[in-house]
């Protein structure tokens, strides 16, 4: 796996702050279970977590790259807009569903602006 120094570069050549890599692995990794429905062993294999105890790790002989690949692949694609799952325009499941927004406070500043 890259290391936080690695993607801390990329955000200060892009000039991107206000982002943590951990942000970026927690997206997937909410991603995998609510839109995805990724096995919880693939997901956490491919945020290369140790995945379940010290016995089933033992008994644990894949890497399930196979199985990766394809989420990669489906994970790549989510966040290239390139499908709609997940989404408002896809079939989406009730719990991705985001919350409505609240409409924005007219500031004073506003609000003067519409007497002129």
């Amino acid at each position: 796996p890259m290391s936080d120094a690695v993607f801390r570069a990329l955000f200060d050549r892009m000039g991107v702050t206000g982002i943590t890599v951990h942000g970026f692995r927690t997206s997937f990794r909410v991603w995998c279970s609510e839109v995805a429905h990724a096995d919880w062993d693939v997901a956490e294999t491919a945020l290369s977590h140790a995945a379940g105890n010290q016995v089933a790790r033992a008994y644990a002989r894949s890497d399930l790259f196979d199985r990766r690949r394809e989420l990669m692949n489906r994970w790549s694609e989510y966040v290239c807009g390139e499908t709609t799952e997940g989404t408002d325009n896809g079939q989406q499941n009730e719990s991705v569903a985001a919350p409505p927004k609240p409409k924005p406070k007219r500031t004073k500043l506003a609000k003067h602006r519409e007497k002129l």
